[in-house]
């Protein structure tokens, strides 16, 4: 989380939010954190920072697909880089490839 975003919540809550070193350990605060996501809520009355992509509000359903050995190994390079999971990659590749073939883009 950036200076910028702790300065949208009370000074006495951003300081229980340490810096990360990368988005996976972020995603690992916040799940292990869950008191500080509901104080933050409750007093702001919306979600803050990153939080928001943390917690989707979009309903999501588990699937099982064949993916190229190939493209697993890729994935994992670029999520390593990223400091993610390759799921995570994966499915941004796939929500970012689903946006541009109904927008166009």
């Amino acid at each position: 989380m950036s200076r910028a975003s702790k300065r949208k919540i009370d000074s006495d809550l951003a300081a229980r939010i340490p810096k990360f070193k990368s988005e996976k350990e972020e995603a690992k605060f916040w799940d292990a954190n869950d008191d500080l996501v509901g104080e933050i809520l409750k007093r702001h009355g919306k979600v803050v920072g990153p939080l928001n992509v943390i917690k989707s509000e979009a309903p999501t359903q588990a699937i099982s697909i064949r993916v190229p050995v190939e493209d697993i190994a890729k994935a994992k390079e670029i999520a390593k880089k990223k400091g993610k999971g390759y799921q995570t990659v994966l499915k941004e590749v796939i929500h970012e490839g689903l946006r541009t073939r109904v927008t166009g883009a």
